[in-house]
């Protein structure tokens, strides 16, 4: 077996910054993350791109500069590289990215957010959704978003959004499909020639939504909010939310409808 090349060695400019703990593939091509530890022990997230690939990085600081968006880190430091190249620096953000780690089974992040109560998981789709009407807003679809973009801080009970850097305005596709996890991509990722617009995020979104809930998400919602949930999720574009802002709204005005109470179980009390 041939084995996988691993990222390469940091930038030096990213180098002087501290320690690299970690180094994995950036969500846009050709960058990669760093988790860097500096000399007063603290840590923060550094994306790094060579000249040919800094198109994605230039534009995450060109909206950091125009816009707030909600949950996203903001740009702490922007360094040029020898080559041409770009790092963008950013705080650690605290929490676990939402996803399935094999190696910790049973207990992955993704499987014990599942487990919170419901009032949370929805609390949190809240703000993600949220965050998705400001990127609209600013012309940027989502690329290859899944529940693992969502990093959740178990203790203070908030999500923030990482790996967002491939975002990039509609388009249409020139190529057999679009990168990300088949899983939360839309019917039209994987048609060459589609339209890529509002409607791709607006899937990804409820499908998010779905795996947040978990097995029990049609039991765990009222009738309202899983109807605004599977039409997010409709295969053809032009049955689903045409907007990421009316499926936002929807989605709250369904939210403000109670879950229907479960029938008490025979021989016991109504909890």
């Amino acid at each position: 077996m041939t084995p996988q090349a691993g990222p390469p060695p940091p930038p030096a400019e990213v180098a002087a910054l501290g320690e690299v703990v970690a180094a994995t593939p950036g969500s846009a091509p050709g960058t990669v993350d760093y988790a860097i530890r500096d000399r007063a022990g603290q840590r923060h997230a550094v994306t790094a791109a060579p000249r040919a690939s800094r198109g994605p990085l230039d534009a995450a600081a060109a909206l950091a500069v125009r816009a707030r968006i909600p949950l996203l880190a903001p740009i702490s430091d922007r360094i040029e590289l020898t080559g041409g190249g770009l790092a963008l620096v950013r705080p650690w953000l605290p929490g676990r990215p939402l996803e399935v780690d094999p190696a910790r089974p049973g207990d992955s992040a993704l499987e014990l957010f599942v487990a919170q109560d419901t009032e949370t998981v929805l609390g949190c789709l809240d703000k993600v959704i949220g965050a998705h009407v400001a990127l609209a807003r600013h012309g940027l679809i989502a690329v290859a978003f899944h529940s693992g973009r969502i990093r959740w801080d178990f203790d203070a009970l908030e999500p923030h959004l990482v790996g967002l850097e491939s975002y990039r305005g509609a388009y249409r596709l020139d190529s057999d499909r679009a990168p990300g996890d088949p899983r939360f991509m839309a019917p039209e990722e994987f048609r060459r020639g589609a339209a890529i617009d509002q409607p791709a995020t607006v899937f990804a979104l409820g499908r998010t939504a779905q795996v947040l809930l978990g097995r029990t998400g049609r039991t765990r919602i009222g009738p309202d909010l899983l109807s605004v949930v599977l039409r997010a999720v409709a295969d053809d574009p032009t049955d689903r939310y045409a907007r990421v802002a009316t499926f936002a709204t929807a989605w709250m005005a369904a939210r403000m409808i109670p879950a229907p109470r479960p029938e008490p179980a025979p021989g016991k009390p109504d909890p």
